[in-house]
């Protein structure tokens, strides 16, 4: 008798335990829960409800690929919405987010440069 071939190189569980072996969760309960777009939107509003102030940007996982994808959707979140004064910056050391309260339309440089192989990966 004939083994049915799969469709798929890897099981759920293969995938599921190479990525624990670097700490990373993918349990069908932190998949596409929308736990990230909900971070995104309270770090913006973080940043706007204090002024002057740097929020880092840090995802559920907190690893530094997911971080600067969280980073990627504020910045699509904040051109979407034209919010104006918010400063995104983006660096080795992380991203952060400040809201300029008196400086609205100097400090329009939310639009980060990733890559292209970062801008084709997140797309």
């Amino acid at each position: 008798m004939a083994t049915k071939m799969s469709k798929y190189l890897y099981t759920q569980k293969q995938i599921q335990e190479y990525f624990m072996l670097f700490g990373v969760d993918v349990t069908k309960e932190n998949r596409q829960t929308g736990k990230s777009t909900a971070i995104a939107l309270k770090t913006i509003a973080k940043a706007i409800e204090n002024p002057g102030q740097v929020i880092y940007i840090v995802d559920h996982f907190n690893q530094a690929q997911s971080n600067r994808s969280l980073a990627y959707e504020i910045n699509g979140m904040i051109t979407k919405l034209n919010l104006r004064g918010l400063d995104l910056k983006n660096n080795l050391a992380g991203s952060s987010l400040v809201f300029n309260l008196f400086e609205p339309n100097a400090k329009e440089q939310h639009n980060i440069k990733f890559g292209d192989k970062m801008d084709k990966l997140l797309k």
